[in-house]
Order: C-alpha cells, then sequence, then structure tokens
C-alpha cells in the first residue's frame, strides 16, 4: 500500500541542491497532503532503510525503541514498504539519505574510536521522538497497485495474487519536479505481463498534477481507466467485457488478420470544445501497419496528438511500448481542432491475432 509513499518522500529527501532537513521534509510532504503519521514514519524511517545500504555488512537489529519501548521494524504498516526502496537506491539516494541515518553516524563514531562492529553488530534504533499512531488508509498517497487492483475488481475481476487469469498486474508511481509552488506532480505507471503479448512487460503512464499527492495520481489513474484500461481486460481477459467502453475491428495484415480492441478516445481539455476524431488517423495507421513484420502475437498501439493554438504542435504513435516513427506521418494529419487552446487527445489499442 505505500508504494508510492516511498518514492514521493525519497524525492522529498532529493529535493533541492543540498540536502533538506528533516523539518522540511517533513512539512514539504504534509503541505501536499500526506497525513503526519505517514510524513513522520518517511522522514524517520528512510533514513535506517537507505543507511543500512552503507553499513557494510554490519550485524543490524530489527527493532526500534521509542518512549512506549521497543518494537519490531517489519510490525510496523510503513518501514516494510520503505525497504525494497531502498534496495533499487541510486548512489545519490543511497548516500543522501542514507548518511542522516542514526545506524550510519554509530558506525561512522565507531571507527574513529577504533572500535570494530563488525561481529557485535548495533543495536536497536532510538527514535528521537515518539511515532504517532497510524491510520488506516493509505495517508493520503493512493498505491498505482491498488488503484489498478480496484480498478479491475470494480468490473468484476478481481486480483489474485498480483494477477487476473494470465494477466500479471503492477502500477508505480514516480514523482516529477514541481509545475508551480503550489502543486505537485507525477508519472502514474499501469504495467501489466501476459505471455500471449509480443513485449515482455506492456506500461503506459499518464501524467498527474494536482494541490495534493492524492489529486495528483487520482488525475493519472483517470486518464489511465478511461483509454487504456477497457481495450486490457476485453483483450487479455475477457472478449466480452466492457462493451460499452470498446469497439472491435478486423484490420487485414499481410501476416494475418488482427482482431482489434480500440479504446474509447481520451480527450483533455480546458472548457468546451469541438472534439476531433482521430477515425481517420487510425485509416491511416492501417494502411501503414501492413508493412511492419508483426508478430502474431498481442500488439499495442496508443496514438497521441497535442493541439495548440489550433493547430497540432505534437504527435506520434507507440508501438509496443516504443515510439513508431512511420506512424507519425498519420498523426501529423490529424484533424483540426475545435480550440485554439491546448488539448490533447489520446487513443488506445490491442491487436489480437485473428
Amino acid at each position: 500500500m505505500f508504494d508510492a509513499a516511498a518514492d514521493i518522500g525519497v524525492a522529498a529527501f532529493m529535493a533541492g541542491d543540498s540536502a533538506p532537513s528533516d523539518e522540511v521534509v517533513a512539512a514539504e510532504l504534509e503541505r501536499a497532503g500526506v497525513e503526519p503519521w505517514l510524513a513522520r514514519r518517511l522522514t524517520l524511517f528512510l533514513p535506517i532503510a537507505f543507511g543500512r545500504r552503507l553499513l557494510d555488512g554490519i550485524p543490524v537489529s530489527d527493532t526500534f525503541v521509542d518512549e512506549h519501548g521497543a518494537h519490531r521494524l517489519d510490525d510496523d504498516p510503513v518501514y516494510p514498504w520503505l525497504a525494497p526502496r531502498a534496495g533499487q537506491a541510486d548512489q545519490a539516494e543511497a548516500e543522501r539519505i542514507g548518511l542522516r541515518s542514526p545506524e550510519v553516524s554509530a558506525l561512522q563514531q565507531a571507527r574513529r574510536a577504533g572500535i570494530s562492529l563488525q561481529d557485535a553488530g548495533l543495536g536497536p534504533v532510538a527514535l528521537p521522538a515518539t511515532l504517532p499512531p497510524p491510520s488506516s488508509g493509505d495517508g493520503g498517497v493512493p498505491s498505482a497497485v491498488a488503484a489498478f487492483e480496484g480498478l479491475l475488481a470494480a468490473h468484476g475481476f478481481p486480483v489474485v495474487e498480483g494477477r487476473v487469469g494470465a494477466m500479471e498486474v503492477a502500477g508505480r508511481v514516480t514523482p516529477l519536479p514541481r509545475p508551480a509552488q503550489h502543486l505537485v506532480m507525477g508519472h502514474v505507471a499501469f504495467a501489466v505481463r501476459h505471455p500471449g503479448l509480443a513485449t515482455e512487460l506492456l506500461v503506459n503512464s499518464f501524467a498527474g498534477a494536482g494541490s495534493t499527492w492524492r489529486g495528483a495520481i487520482d488525475e493519472g489513474t483517470v486518464k489511465f481507466e478511461r483509454s487504456v484500461l477497457h481495450p486490457l481486460i476485453a483483450g487479455l481477459v475477457d472478449r466480452a467485457a466492457c462493451p460499452e467502453y470498446v469497439s472491435w475491428e478486423t484490420w487485414q495484415h499481410h501476416g494475418g488478420a488482427f482482431d482489434v480492441c480500440l479504446g474509447r478516445q481520451l480527450v483533455m481539455v480546458d472548457g468546451e470544445a469541438r472534439i476531433p476524431s482521430l477515425d481517420g488517423v487510425l485509416e491511416r495507421l492501417r494502411a501503414a501497419l501492413d508493412g511492419v513484420p508483426l508478430t502474431r502475437a498481442i500488439h499495442s498501439l496508443r496514438i497521441l496528438v497535442s493541439y495548440n493554438q489550433g493547430a497540432v504542435v505534437s504527435h506520434g504513435v507507440v508501438l509496443d511500448g516504443e515510439v513508431w516513427p512511420d506512424g507519425a506521418a498519420a498523426t501529423a494529419l490529424a484533424p483540426e481542432p475545435g480550440t485554439t487552446g491546448p488539448m490533447e487527445v489520446q487513443r488506445y489499442a490491442l491487436l489480437i491475432p485473428a
């Protein structure tokens, strides 16, 4: 549940050219909607988790101590989610965050005194203050994995041990630089594995921004739900599912026909506008795909067109998770928008061997 919180906590520690104080980290997290009980745990436990990357095999305790006594780290609801993130840390993260650890400080003091801790190890971690009790829920930071699982369950496909049938699901939130002082922003990525896919891992990522992390992550999740979710369900789990959200076509190809599951068109625009249809773009892409040596596996197609000032300003096609240069010619001829303001239009499809 706290995988996204771990990444957001790391980003708070890494913000700026110089390391922020614990107080600044906690304040920034809370300002972005992280509940105080979770912000406090991220501030105290991330340095411990990351610091253990720097201990060179020194034995460590599995407990921490506060004014109420000793507690197992793994019994806390948050710490077990932080240790795996520490295992993925790069050198800069390990040093900036891990060097704040009280265990690292104790090791450095012992070495200066000529004391070896290789055999004796380190005792329980003493926290400078008692942690506030945890609350139920995600602490203001939704997990992309949990969001994905919730969307699937809402359509009648509960996730069991990370899978729905042959489809394995995953997700991650990657914090991005703040677009404005009062906003936070992140990429919300949803990934699937399936034995029928042409690629080992299929990832679709959507940007989300908001005054809080909940708002930003929810925005990215809604974009995913409205464009990619339903073709994934119908194409990889149950062809009869989501009939109100997908349409099916047959596309001919020199290597064999494909049944194409098309999701609804996702439109992002401020205010009301006449929405351009990408149907003509699809026709041109269908013709261009006939020249691509597609394998007899399930292929993904994501079309993106951005407008501003009444013209196309960026466009492209992602085929099997990679930019498809030949698809750019088709999207360059997208119809004119019905507004001079910014607008983005996307459409997603799965191509399944007929």
